[in-house]
């Protein structure tokens, strides 16, 4: 059943990209993300190459994702030595998407590269949020770390994987050292190993200092927004690496999030009339035009300190005029502050839906929607799994 006429919010927003619902594909024929307007959009299938168990960056298969609270973290790298915990070699198993839109050759090359370093970034900034971590904690972000500089050095144009190798060596060494404590991290720190790594340490914050200036110069992220979801995903990080979900991101960086690995069609633009945004399914064509599928579209909008008011952005929403509205709870955790809607019922085929309206708490400048479609009924464990994941703003 198709949405109603009044539903054409998601369409005026995406049309922008419409042509590029050919290039999504989806296929396990897509070596490589694909976009046909590099100036606006990205779009790509996760299906690039399989990653071991571990939730990581686009272009290679991370392992699943999973859910976090949110905060910010300094948008300047902390060069602190990860005195927390430490990757375990050993990685999860998923499937990651690539979050850049390069048209072809070296640049689709860096894009992905870029993709790859922001997920280092990101997973080393959940180490440093980590201040007291449980042996679980220590392991899980260390293989994930581990995992995400392995990525970064497979999608490395030539000439630029140097920093992501000597990371990788520092890691293994520090990981070897947590792995003989048992990643009881209290017990490395007291003991002799410890100081005997102390160069592996070194190196590492070297080296990480050295891909964050990349990141950061040359990737255009919104280091912010990476930050906050570092401080998301640290609570749960020894659960990420079990769920079955890819991380995505849209060209600007400003919307980050992990959705299941069956959404391999995805899709994002810069800028659409002062809106930025990012979706996910497993058939974009059918997302954008019934309820038949599911999925998510995330927008931001940049709306001015003091200016925002998630509470009305459910009128807006797809969902609001085509669903019955069941239940509001409040929404918050330490970056975001708003309301989550919870609805059925739409169009009147028995799909439920979520829309997440929120704004950051710093200044209230920004709006912030996720709009979930589950036409198999609600799925609450992955609803929560995919909040715990999203941060957004620039």
């Amino acid at each position: 059943m198709e949405r109603s006429p009044t539903l054409v919010r998601r369409v005026t927003l995406l049309a922008a990209s419409a042509v590029l619902m050919t290039a999504c594909g989806g296929s396990d024929d897509d070596a490589s993300p694909t976009t046909t307007d590099a100036g606006s959009t990205e779009t790509t299938s996760p299906d690039t190459t399989a990653a071991p168990e571990t939730t990581v960056a686009a272009t290679t298969t991370a392992p699943p994702a999973t859910t976090s609270p949110t905060t910010t973290v300094p948008a300047t790298p902390d060069t602190t030595t990860p005195d927390t915990t430490t990757p375990d070699t050993t990685e999860p198993a998923t499937t990651v998407a690539a979050d850049t839109t390069v048209p072809a050759g070296d640049d689709m090359e860096r894009a992905q590269f870029c993709f790859d370093s922001e997920q280092a970034y990101v997973f080393n900034q959940v180490i440093n949020v980590l201040t007291d971590p449980t042996p679980e904690q220590a392991e899980a972000a260390l293989s994930i770390v581990a995992f995400t500089i392995d990525a970064a050095i497979e999608s490395a144009p030539d000439g630029m994987d140097d920093v992501p190798r000597r990371m990788a060596d520092a890691i293994a060494q520090i990981d070897a050292g947590f792995a003989a404590y048992d990643y009881d991290v209290d017990a490395f720190t007291d003991s002799p190993e410890a100081e005997a790594i102390g160069e592996a340490f070194a190196e590492y914050e070297n080296t990480f200092v050295a891909l964050a200036g990349f990141v950061e110069t040359e990737c255009t992220p919104a280091i912010d927004v990476l930050d906050s979801q570092a401080v998301k995903l640290a609570p749960q990080i020894d659960v990420l690496r079990d769920l079955p979900l890819q991380p995505i991101a849209n060209q600007a960086g400003d919307i980050r999030l992990f959705v299941p690995v069956e959404w391999a069609e995805w899709i994002g633009t810069i800028d659409v009339e002062d809106v930025t945004f990012l979706e996910a399914s497993n058939d974009l064509e059918q997302f954008e035009s019934s309820w038949n599928v599911p999925g998510v579209l995330a927008t931001v909008a940049y709306v001015g300190a003091g200016n925002a008011a998630p509470g009305d952005l459910l009128d807006s929403s797809s969902a609001g005029p085509d669903c019955t509205l069941d239940s509001t709870e409040p929404y918050s955790d330490d970056v975001y502050i708003g309301e989550l809607f919870l609805l059925s019922d739409c169009a009147g085929v028995g799909t439920d839906a979520a829309v997440l309206a929120v704004t950051d708490i710093a200044d209230q400048s920004v709006e912030v929607t996720l709009e979930f479609q589950f036409p198999d009924g609600g799925d609450r464990e992955l609803l929560d799994q995919m909040l715990a994941t999203f941060a957004a703003g620039a």
